[in-house]
């Protein structure tokens, strides 16, 4: 593998020009204490400074020891290297940028924030807000959803729409996040499944604290073959979005009432 492909699968990586320090995921690190450089050889070489041990790393890593060695020439096609699809921007109640989340080929993603020299660290910001905040603050409806590239799809279509930036998942809900919505009225429309459910449901007994209105929507009221794990994109691909979208805008809210559902 190569350096960079290794880079791809750690988080909080900084450095360049063949040095770079990442978070070890072979404990929990908050301070970046995993030492990535490229040997002579071409070989990749990787330390943790906390003291874990190199089979500990690398276990952690999913890899093996061969896996640290560039690839050698073969009439065997090179898997692809994992590049970014897609770019989501966060940005504070100004609108200015705080970081940027990268979702890769391989469905993973990392994050970046920029530098006061220009350019990027490869890092999360502690003071990270809810995506499309400017949205949240600028509108009395709201959809909450579960990830950027459905507040990408609702938004393409005019409507405001925001997602928390952590993913669904027990606890992943920031308290921080509460008061944004004050005043709010807020429709949730979860994965369609348990994991997706069941953080729809935290959200709501923490926004019901603060917003107007909080109502849960299940998207196989619209679309009952809607499939598992499937999502308003989903929807809006199955029906278009320009026939979907505003119709799920208008049969949300024209039966939303003032009380909190």
């Amino acid at each position: 593998m190569t350096l960079e492909e290794i880079l791809a699968r750690l988080d909080g990586v900084t450095g360049h020009d063949g040095q770079y320090m990442a978070r070890c995921p072979a404990h929990e690190d908050k301070q970046a204490s995993l030492s990535v450089s490229s040997g002579k050889d071409g070989r990749v070489l990787i330390k943790c400074q906390a003291g874990c041990s190199h089979k500990a790393v690398m276990a952690a890593l999913g890899l093996s020891e061969r896996d640290l060695f560039p690839a050698k020439p073969s009439g065997t096609p090179k898997r692809e290297k994992p590049h970014i699809v897609a770019t989501y921007a966060y940005k504070d109640a100004q609108g200015a940028l705080l970081a940027e989340k990268l979702r890769y080929s391989d469905k993973h993603f990392s994050w970046r924030r920029p530098t006061s020299g220009g350019s990027w660290e490869y890092k999360k910001p502690p003071d990270i807000v809810p995506y499309n905040l400017v949205a949240l603050l600028k509108n009395e409806c709201v959809y909450l959803v579960e990830g950027e590239k459905d507040v990408d799809t609702i938004t393409a279509q005019g409507l405001p729409a925001v997602c928390s930036p952590d993913g669904a998942g027990p606890g992943k809900w920031r308290d921080a996040f509460t008061e944004w919505f004050k005043g709010k009225r807020v429709c949730i429309i979860p994965d369609n499944d348990a994991v997706g459910r069941a953080f729809a449901q935290e959200e709501a007994s923490k926004i019901s604290k603060a917003a107007q209105a909080v109502k849960m929507l299940d998207l196989r009221t619209i679309w009952p073959q809607l499939p598992e794990h499937g999502d308003t994109t989903d929807l809006a691909q199955h029906m278009g979005a320009r026939e979907a979208l505003p119709a799920l805008w208008a049969w949300t809210w024209q039966r939303s009432s003032n009380r909190k559902e």
